[in-house]
């Protein structure tokens, strides 16, 4: 069968179990051949009560074999059901709870013995062993020996049933045959593909992974390579700083620094030129993209043409809304016409905006994903931003980048199929065929914004993307090698810096009577776990436990939990009511990594903060020190691992994003591959830049070196046979 052949190609797969793999974003057999698992679980070894039941051991995956002692009971707090029992061995006894599993109780009997997987909590001065797994004897026997796989699911569908899917598609797919030299020493992709689902040792899982990282680096990199070695378009959108922005900077509180005046010589540099802008404005947590972002708003509209800023959520789009009009007010700026697009709003707030934008009476567009979608058309768009552009991808990047101008002419027939190829059509968010237009095309050909192209011309507009995500230059160098890169190195002199604190599970307790000192001062926290809930078998802290705790303890006060599992109205209701200051505790997962700004949130506390990459620890701690009070970090490590003790270290000495994403260079190995996923950059399904960066920069000189023999007539043939493939078939181009 096709790799693009959909799921319900397969034996057993009909339209409800269809619906089920369509949660996890798998609609084609090469959806769920890359369905990769997020890590992998090596069953530990038998312990006893008395070695787990102490402070050291908070929060340990453990694994204990128990004689139940007192049978299970069921009670109920709130809306969930609690079921508990005393079990024990010869060193001890212990209670286990599970929330909202009421069925185990007719599996466990009194003076039964039962091999338990869980994880050690306490409450008070009471040891318990949170949600444990129950295993078999002869499944234990299995586990002892294997790497079992660790995938993200859903309910509907477990681990097992998941394996028999992959296994059917791999044995009936159409695999593509290796193509990479056999002197580069990779893996035949084949093998690959199997043995990342099912490896038999570490080894498999290294070189199975190693294989697939690189081709993932090397297809986003020659993408790249080809979007910049294109002709820049000519600026026909000619920009300079201007009255309004002479204003705003005049009204601002304080003096913009070194580096934001620099980065804005710079913009203004590329707008006037003779060429198109395209640049990425790299600066830490706070240190003042946004200003920058306005005032070259600001100079466009000045200049006749529109505006335009996307953001990854909507409570950042509205953040962003909000404080350009305020500004806008307070520098005495008039006739300046703001709008908020986001997919919240109601389909009248929405035609309104449509119209406002088509006609040009808008100026300034600010929103999420919702500027491009079909029927979003710009009466003459000059210059467009995207915040956390990691967020969004080259091709959304690029889709949002070129736009349909208002014109009286009509698109020619590649025009209107690369902006048809845009707007997608395959029902989820796998975006990469937009562009291809631009890339095989002649330079001047863009698509629109959307499918409705008929009375547009496709015109180029100056772009701009911001990332708070602090890449070191060499390699940004790669990563970013389409655009321009400007640095703001350096933080406004009235912002006070954050107080990091590393401790123990042991200092638990006094972490939250510091956040409930802080609650009384009128200010807001925020408590990071690593998972969503505790059933992906990963040592960690996870939301759907942790908030049940912490509404018990910080009882008096709103406490509310978020995850990326929750559909995008569940989330945005809820940061929006945190925004607002109703929720005055939030239990969350990275998911706020990027995307929400509370300046009152003044406590952080990152739960198994060892389980994160440096960088992605640093964003998390940028949510917190963004208004007048002091802030403060806590990064919860429950491991004894000297070297996690040493990485977290430079944490709590460095607020400096960009010396942490140095030292985390320096520090990180091969990657934690039997752990969650390190760092949030980027998008690729397994890569990351960090502790990948030989495979990354491999796969940077082999572009380099495969281009070149291109144009001699001499490339790796079945390579950019490969490469082609995925870039018209939407096939694996994750990182795109």
């Amino acid at each position: 069968m096709e790799l693009s052949s959909p799921v319900t190609n397969l034996k057993g797969v009909g339209d409800k179990l269809a619906q089920i793999l369509g949660k996890l974003g798998i609609f084609t057999l090469w959806d769920l051949i890359t369905y990769y698992p997020r890590a992998y679980d090596k069953c530990p070894e038998i312990k006893k009560v008395a070695d787990v039941c102490k402070p050291s051991a908070m929060g340990e995956d453990v694994l204990l074999r128990l004689k139940v002692k007192i049978s299970p009971k069921l009670s109920y707090i709130k809306k969930y059901k609690i079921l508990s029992c005393v079990a024990g061995d010869e060193t001890g006894s212990v209670t286990v709870k599970w929330v909202n599993q009421p069925y185990i109780k007719n599996i466990l009997f009194l003076n039964g013995t039962y091999i338990l997987r869980g994880h050690i909590k306490v409450k008070g001065t009471s040891f318990f062993l949170s949600n444990p797994r129950i295993i078999k004897t002869d499944e234990y026997e299995m586990l002892k020996s294997t790497y079992m796989p660790v995938y993200p699911l859903t309910k509907g569908i477990n681990v097992q049933r998941l394996q028999k899917l992959v296994t059917q598609a791999l044995d009936t797919a159409d695999i593509p045959k290796e193509y990479l030299d056999e002197s580069l020493g990779f893996m035949d992709y084949a093998k690959a593909l199997h043995l990342i689902h099912f490896a038999k040792d570490r080894k498999d899982i290294e070189k199975a992974r190693e294989r697939l990282v690189f081709e993932e680096f090397l297809f986003f990199i020659l993408k790249v390579r080809e979007l910049r070695s294109g002709k820049r378009a000519e600026n026909t959108f000619k920009i300079s700083s201007s009255e309004s922005v002479h204003k705003l900077l005049d009204s601002l509180p304080y003096e913009l620094t070194g580096a934001q005046k620099r980065t804005l010589d710079e913009i203004f540099a590329d707008m006037s030129s003779d060429q198109l802008m395209n640049r990425l404005v790299q600066g830490d947590v706070g240190s003042g993209k946004t200003i920058v972002a306005f005032a070259a708003m600001l100079a466009t509209v000045d200049a006749g043409y529109q505006a335009v800023l996307m953001a990854p959520t909507e409570v950042l789009a509205r953040q962003h809304y909000e404080a350009l009009n305020k500004l806008l007010d307070v520098a005495h700026i008039e006739g300046v016409r703001c709008d908020l697009l986001v997919g919240s709003m109601s389909a009248k707030e929405k035609r309104l905006v449509h119209e406002r934008l088509d006609s040009g009476e808008t100026d300034i567009a600010i929103g999420t994903h919702a500027l491009i979608q079909d029927g979003v058309r710009f009466h003459d768009p000059g210059l467009v931003i995207t915040d956390e552009q990691h967020r969004f991808g080259v091709n959304q990047r690029l889709r949002l980048s070129v736009s349909g101008r208002r014109g009286n002419g009509t698109c020619n027939d590649n025009e209107k199929n690369a902006a048809v190829s845009a707007g997608g059509d395959d029902g989820h968010e796998r975006v990469t065929a937009g562009t291809d237009a631009m890339i095989g095309g002649a330079p001047d050909t863009k698509p629109s914004f959307g499918n409705d192209v008929d009375s547009y011309s496709a015109q180029s507009v100056h772009t701009m993307v911001m990332s708070a995500t602090p890449i070191p230059r060499t390699l940004a160098i790669i990563v970013y090698g389409d655009l321009d890169i400007s640095l703001i190195d350096e933080l406004p002199a009235q912002r006070l810096p954050i107080k990091n604190c590393v401790v123990g599970p042991s200092y638990r307790n006094n972490s939250y009577n510091f956040i409930k000192k802080q609650l009384s001062q009128g200010r807001q926290a925020l408590i990071i776990c690593p998972m969503v809930e505790e059933s992906e078998a990963i040592e960690g802290e996870n939301v759907t436990d942790y908030v049940t705790q912490m509404q018990e303890i910080f009882e008096g006060y709103e406490v509310a939990c978020l995850h990326g599992r929750m559909t995008g109205n569940e989330k945005d209701e809820i940061m929006n009511r945190f925004a607002d200051g109703d929720i005055k505790l939030l239990v969350s997962t990275t998911v706020v990594e990027v995307g929400i700004n509370v300046p009152n949130t003044t406590v952080i506390m990152i739960e198994n903060a060892e389980r994160f990459g440096l960088a992605q620890l640093h964003q998390l701690r940028g949510r917190v020190g963004r208004g007048e009070h002091q802030s403060y970090c806590v990064f919860m490590c429950t491991t004894e691992s000297e070297e996690a003790k040493k990485r977290l270290d430079i944490l709590n000495k460095s607020n400096d994003g960009f010396k942490i994403a140095e030292e985390d260079l320096k520090q990180r190995g091969p990657g934690d591959i039997f752990g969650i996923r390190q760092s949030g950059d980027m998008s690729f399904a397994l890569g990351d830049i960090y502790s990948d960066r030989t495979l990354l920069s491999r796969a940077a000189a082999y572009a380099t070196e495969q281009l070149k023999l291109k144009e001699e007539g001499a490339g790796n043939e079945g390579l950019f046979a490969r490469y082609e493939q995925y870039r018209r078939k939407n096939l694996g181009a994750v990182g795109l």
